[in-house]
């Protein structure tokens, strides 16, 4: 029998890991991690949670144990997506400097299109 328990204890394990790729700009971890998460909850998703928390011998304090690792879960994952908006708008915010930078370097070597001419007004 599968201990949903365990899976969310995992879930939550994989989110720190999520949360330490994010913090150190390591993408191709997270990519992984996410696939892991995603593999993860559709195994979580299979289980019948209140026929689970039905069949264990306290059901309240399974309950309240699976209670709690999702309310964990749910601040970290709040944390991430705040740090992962945070980077976004970091990274937007470069590249609409080099944009600008690469606009003015162009400027500096865009073709002559014309000439400067001085009218002489001798008589």
């Amino acid at each position: 029998m599968i201990n949903l328990i365990e899976l969310y204890e995992e879930l939550y394990s994989l989110t720190v890991d999520q949360q330490n790729a994010i913090m150190t700009e390591n993408y191709e971890d997270l990519l992984e991690i996410l696939e892991q998460r995603n593999s993860l909850i559709t195994k979580i998703d299979t289980v019948d949670i209140k026929g689970y928390i039905n069949q264990q011998e306290d059901s309240e304090k399974t309950f309240e144990k699976l209670k709690k690792i999702m309310e964990r879960i749910k601040k970290l994952e709040v944390k991430n997506e705040k740090i992962i908006k945070s980077n976004y708008e970091d990274l937007q915010k470069k590249l609409n400097d080099i944009n600008i930078a690469k606009k003015a370097r162009k400027g500096y070597y865009a073709d002559k299109k014309y000439e400067a001419k001085f009218i002489d007004k001798k008589r």
